[in-house]
């Protein structure tokens, strides 16, 4: 059996799952997946439409399936860490006005942990940063001019044990980097990515 993907395009998803659930998906158009051919124009189809929200994939091997539609877009490799401190506080930034975590695309030879690291240093200005485990995997599609791109970003669930002041890396658009509190974190959720809620999900924090 393989597992459920969640692809986002701005407001708008591709999903791909084993089965479809009407009630919990919601509106969309549900797709069961056929050959690749038939995914192509689906996928086409997708981009092309100014109404359609919510694109579902039915199929018995979510993993095919997946590979199939990677093939159709430039892959570009990306890791980030949800970071908490001593206190148990999340770390957030604001990019573009929107409340993110800190992640980026990976360098040449790096591994998704070190690029983890090392965009959590360059984006916060912090660097007592240990990975405690992986979390989960997001995707996102995005277009370079008339290029798709999928980016693939691998999570890790890090802790950080100093003091440094956080400092945002204002030349990548971040505006701000701050320390919440477990407690308030339900309303900076609220104003975030989707996938970034797929984040705090993974690690057992969902928003109400």
């Amino acid at each position: 059996m393989g597992k459920r993907y969640s692809i986002y395009f701005d407001s708008r998803k591709i999903v791909i799952a084993n089965q479809v659930d009407i009630r919990f998906y919601g509106n969309g158009l549900i797709i069961k997946y056929d050959e690749p051919v038939e995914l192509v124009k689906l996928l086409d189809f997708f981009h092309s439409s100014d109404f359609l929200r919510n694109l579902f994939i039915y199929g018995d091997d979510t993993d095919s399936i997946f590979n199939v539609l990677r093939k159709h877009y430039k892959v570009v490799e990306a890791a980030g860490g949800l970071v908490r401190n001593s206190k148990g506080d999340f770390l957030l930034i604001r990019r573009n006005d929107f409340w993110d975590l800190p992640k980026g695309k990976g360098d040449k030879d790096e591994t998704s942990e070190e690029t983890a690291l090392r965009e959590v240093e360059e984006e916060c200005g912090i660097s007592q940063l240990r990975i405690e485990k992986p979390l989960t995997t997001t995707f996102h599609i995005y277009f370079e001019g008339e290029k798709r791109i999928l980016k693939v970003t691998d999570w890790f669930a890090m802790s950080y044990l100093g003091n440094e002041t956080l400092v945002p890396q204002v030349n990548e658009n971040i505006t701000e980097a701050i320390w919440v509190e477990r407690d308030n974190i339900n309303k900076y959720l609220n104003g975030t990515y989707s996938s970034v809620k797929d984040v705090f999900k993974a690690a057992g924090v969902e928003s109400a």
